[in-house]
């Protein structure tokens, strides 16, 4: 019917999508659950009004932001990241495997159970569909950890 839309039960399509839009889903969760402002010790800084400043600034102003915030966030990504890697690489525990399931577990509960659940309600939808995508990029960084190598 429709052949140019990927499958969806081609897990190699959504593994391999996976790679490409986790950072920027992990930027666009963050930036829109802490929302357009930047807050450090004493400085304060957000959009400021279209109708005194114009649209350019505006513009530049929350691109200054997302560019900000998604710095400070994929450092954090990074940094839970190596983690993984750590404890997938030095112990027997296969954390990237583990994480991936819970991952993707916690994003489904999220999605379908997202109105029935205050706490849930209190994160931003995008983080429950973040959270399939990163369990989905973690599963094929697992699985191409522990492919046989050519050599062997």
């Amino acid at each position: 019917m429709i052949n140019y839309l990927p499958n969806l039960s081609d897990l190699n399509s959504i593994k391999d999508l996976s790679n490409i839009l986790i950072t920027p889903m992990i930027i666009a969760s963050y930036t829109l659950q802490t929302g357009l402002t930047v807050h450090a010790k004493d400085i304060n800084f957000c959009v400021p009004s279209i109708d005194k400043y114009g649209f350019l600034v505006c513009l530049a102003s929350a691109a200054g932001i997302v560019i900000v915030k998604g710095i400070f966030v994929t450092i954090l990504a990074s940094l839970f990241y190596i983690a993984l890697l750590f404890l997938d690489s030095f112990t027997n525990f296969a954390a990237l495997l583990f994480s991936s399931v819970f991952m993707i577990a916690f994003g489904i509960i999220g999605i379908l159970a997202y109105q029935n659940t205050v706490i849930l309600m209190q994160v931003h939808m995008i983080w429950w569909y973040t959270l399939i995508v990163a369990g989905f990029f973690l599963l094929n960084v697992h699985q191409k950890r522990n492919m046989p190598s050519e050599h062997s």
